[in-house]
C-alpha cells in the first residue's frame, strides 16, 4: 500500500494510483510511504531521500562552499572541511555523494586522458 505522509487521502495500492490521486486535489500531502518496503516517494512518484533539518542545512552550507569558491578564485576551496561535513550526512547521502564523486572522476579522466578510468586504455 501506498500511504500519504500529511493530508487526508486514504492510501492507494499502487504508486501511480497515488500520484494520480495528487492530481484530483492536494489535500497537504508531503510525500508518499510505501508501507510495504518503508520507501518514500515524491508527490511525482519518484523515489526521494528525506534530509533531518541539520542534514538540509549541511547541504546548503556546502553548496554556500561551491558557489563561494567557484565566484573567488582566491577562495581556498576548504576539501577536508567538506568531506568532514558530508560524512556527518545520513549514510545513504554519504555513499551517494562518494559514487557520484567517482562517476565526476571517469568523465574528468576520460575528457583529459581519451580513458575510460584512470590507469587502463581503451
Amino acid at each position: 500500500m501506498f500511504a500519504y505522509i500529511g493530508g487526508k487521502k486514504r492510501p492507494k495500492k499502487t504508486l501511480e494510483g497515488a500520484v494520480n490521486a495528487i492530481s484530483e486535489g492536494y489535500e497537504g500531502e508531503k510525500a508518499i510511504f510505501d508501507t510495504e518496503t518503508g520507501k518514500i516517494y515524491s508527490l511525482s512518484g519518484e523515489e526521494t531521500v528525506i534530509l533531518t533539518p541539520s542534514e538540509y542545512n549541511l547541504m546548503v552550507e556546502i553548496f554556500g562552499i561551491c558557489i563561494l569558491a567557484e565566484q573567488n578564485p582566491k577562495f581556498p576551496f576548504p576539501s577536508k572541511t567538506v568531506s568532514a561535513m558530508i560524512q556527518k550526512m545520513s549514510p545513504s547521502v554519504a555513499s551517494t555523494s562518494v559514487k557520484s564523486a567517482a562517476v565526476i572522476l571517469k568523465k574528468l579522466w576520460s575528457k583529459h586522458n581519451g580513458q575510460s578510468e584512470p590507469g587502463k586504455s581503451e
